[in-house]
């Protein structure tokens, strides 16, 4: 392919054009995307407290307050995910409900990246020559079926987070960039996904990038057309171009605050931060096992002498390197390794299969019953790897998310409460100052202070520079923010002392000396659950606070995970 962008002969094994999906592959991808809907009703109640600083800033923009995270302060990008701030700030707009339509698109986006799997896998393996008319459809749904009950993916989905939306236009954008190599898709569409994926996080740049940019490497030294990789990778940029226009124009920045404060601190401490989340995936998650699948994979590939599995697996590595880079995260299921599990089935389904065509002709009949045998192992062991995957992941929405939430929302209720009382009496409304903002922020409608720095983009900005950790400094909140409320976060409940502060701005607020005389411990928010998870949510009033905020009601007992 030298001139043109049309397919060599040699890219389709039958010699006449890419197959038609069979009935049976159909019928396999409706099983398992019906599944996947009886998974994710598992964990529809599932929402991170994050979730709700971008919704909450939505509302602010649809309230016509502006860009801004507190009505009347900075304009601040607070969140990560552009599109998905974008897709809350249309839905409060007609007159729905944020969290509701968010969760639906998370839906949307997991289904997409079950569904890129499985055609990415389908066209690795008709592009190996081996005969995928020859393969039993259910092979090539080894992968989307692991990834349609999977925590990682199921968990992502209904977070309220851009996890799932994110990998499904990953997902769908690498199998779509590698059918522009092979001359079988229209370019500004691969690019338009990978575009659409940057604007629903930051490292969709480095895809499109990198796919791009290799792809392109790839189709020059063969001598295929690489012109269309070319127009696919400069529509991505246009999109990119675009919201680096809109952020400097609107938040003079070219990055959403988040990364400031992300990126702030020690590189070598974060790295090694995010290479033992990396590890976790690998070893506890069954990492390495589909590593190794699609190592698999691209090693069967190499006969037909052109491997784009091998490029797919480079780009699943890559994306580890970057999560190692950016230092992991603390948000349950391993949401940065999430947005990869569909490169990382679908290679995983493509070795699966392309081992089977290997065999298969060399057995023969006999091959049946040890593909029988093999196929009940192999669902056996994958059932195995989800379930330890699902104990451990369940284990942490307990503790980080249910819990974490038990303790908050009851907390950002209050204070909401609070807050109507005094706007009713003609005084100003609460200042409180807390590190996890997000049910805080959307119930109680206060003034936040963000002790994480995520609504404060001048800090933010300040601590990146500086090369510091992102500590918030405790003498100017004591004596000149003076927030009435400030909310620490210790290991230890009501009756135990000293107090076990560990978080870094938490401690700072608490051990400065000039706290405890300004500030007077009110109330502890937790949950009956929540103790044994050893957090406590500590709020403190400002001395001279006067009026009397109303009584708090004990949580209800609910059973474990609703």
């Amino acid at each position: 392919m030298t001139a043109t962008s049309a397919p060599l002969e040699s890219d389709f094994p039958d010699g006449a054009g890419a197959p038609r999906i069979r009935v049976a592959e159909w019928v396999c991808l409706g099983a398992v995307l019906v599944l996947h809907a009886v998974f994710l009703e598992r964990v529809k109640l599932l929402t991170v407290d994050d979730a709700l600083i971008t919704i909450r800033q939505a509302r602010n923009l649809v309230e016509g307050y502006g860009f801004v995270y507190n009505p009347g302060g900075p304009r601040v990008e607070s969140y990560t995910n552009h599109l998905l701030f974008l897709w809350q700030a249309l839905t409060l707009w007609l007159g729905g409900n944020a969290l509701t339509s968010t969760k639906l698109l998370g839906a949307a986006g997991s289904s997409a990246l079950i569904v890129g799997a499985w055609l990415l896998a389908r066209d690795l393996v008709r592009w190996s020559g081996a005969g995928l008319e020859r393969l039993p459809a259910p092979v090539l749904f080894f992968g989307p079926l692991l990834l349609a009950i999977s925590p990682l993916v199921t968990f992502g989905a209904m977070a309220g987070l851009e996890t799932a939306l994110f990998g499904g236009l990953v997902t769908l954008g690498v199998w779509q960039v590698l059918r522009v190599f092979h001359g079988e898709a229209l370019p500004w569409g691969a690019g338009a996904l990978f575009g659409l994926a940057l604007w629903t996080r930051p490292e969709g740049l480095i895809w499109l990038v990198g796919y791009g940019v290799v792809l392109g490497l790839v189709a020059w030294r063969q001598g295929r057309a690489w012109k269309p990789l070319a127009v696919a990778l400069a529509t991505g940029l246009g999109f990119w171009l675009a919201l680096a226009v809109f952020r400097l124009a609107v938040f003079g920045r070219l990055h959403p605050n988040t990364y400031y404060i992300k990126m702030a601190g020690d590189p070598v401490g974060r790295f090694f931060s995010g290479l033992n989340y990396v590890r976790d995936w690998a070893v506890l998650n069954f990492g390495f096992g589909w590593i190794a699948l699609g190592v698999a994979a691209a090693f069967l590939q190499l006969p037909a002498r052109r491997a784009p599995a091998l490029v797919v697996l480079l780009g699943l590595l890559g994306h580890l390197v970057l999560v190692a880079v950016e230092g992991g995260d603390w948000m349950p299921h391993l949401r940065l390794i999430a947005p990869a599990m569909g490169i990382a089935l679908g290679l995983a389904a493509t070795g699966v299969a392309l081992a089977w065509l290997r065999v298969a002709p060399r057995l023969g009949r006999a091959f049946r019953p040890v593909a029988a045998v093999g196929t009940l192992v192999l669902a056996f062991g994958a059932y195995q790897i989800v379930l330890a995957e699902e104990y451990r992941a369940f284990g942490e929405a307990q503790t980080r998310i249910f819990g974490w939430n038990d303790a908050h929302i009851p907390l950002g209720k209050w204070l909401g409460e609070w807050q109507l009382r005094r706007l009713a009496a003609d005084r100003e409304g609460l200042t409180v100052a807390i590190e996890d903002i997000g049910w805080v922020g959307w119930y109680s409608e206060a003034q936040i202070v963000d002790l994480a720095g995520l609504a404060d983009p001048d800090w933010a900005r300040e601590v990146y520079d500086s090369g510091r950790e992102a500590v918030y400094p405790a003498g100017p909140l004591i004596h000149d923010v003076r927030p009435e409320v400030v909310v620490l976060v210790s290991l230890t409940g009501p009756r135990e002392s000293p107090r076990r502060i560990l978080w870094p701005s938490n401690k700072a607020i608490y051990t400065h000396p000039d706290f405890l005389k300004n500030y007077r411990e009110k109330v502890i928010f937790t949950h009956k659950d929540f103790p044994g998870d050893g957090y406590f949510l500590h709020v403190f009033l400002r001395n001279d606070v006067f009026d009397e905020p109303p009584a708090v009601t004990p949580p209800k007992a609910r059973a474990v995970g609703r």
